[in-house]
């Protein structure tokens, strides 16, 4: 856990990464775990959602914008396409971000994440983040 600790993807809010989950709340208690050094986890949700905001500060999980329906069904309701096979990590997780994008901006065309809110290093490559195949203009 230490060399994850003194990385940027966990810390204070704008110098940690922002992390999109579905159904997350299991992966993030192991990842607290690994970060405290296996020391127990808070017993009352109000202490974990303390613990995680130390950590991980600028997290949402699709679960909120999408409260029903398996990671694929939500998928085909909303046009998405799976690249991959169902379940295995790299196709589930592409699949989740690409849902979180568009369910970030279908309901009112209000944005929950903006990523000009990430700073100049996110806003200047865009590509790092979502590859050569996604472009976006400057209101995104």
């Amino acid at each position: 856990g230490r060399r994850l600790l003194g990385s940027h993807l966990v810390g204070p809010q704008g110098h940690t990464a922002c992390w999109v989950t579905f159904s997350g709340l299991y992966d993030m208690g192991y990842l607290m775990k690994l970060l405290t050094s296996g020391r127990p986890l808070p017993s009352d949700a109000t202490a974990f959602e303390r613990l995680m905001s130390m950590y991980c500060p600028r997290r949402r999980d699709l679960r909120d914008l999408l409260p029903t329906g398996s990671l694929d069904t939500l998928g085909r309701r909303h046009g998405v396409k799976r690249h991959g096979a169902a379940h295995t990590a790299g196709s589930d997780a592409l699949l989740t971000l690409d849902l979180f994008f568009h369910a970030s901006t279908f309901e009112g065309g209000t944005k929950c994440w903006d990523v000009n809110d990430w700073g100049p290093w996110a806003r200047d490559n865009r590509a790092f983040f979502w590859g050569p195949g996604y472009a976006f203009d400057d209101g995104w």
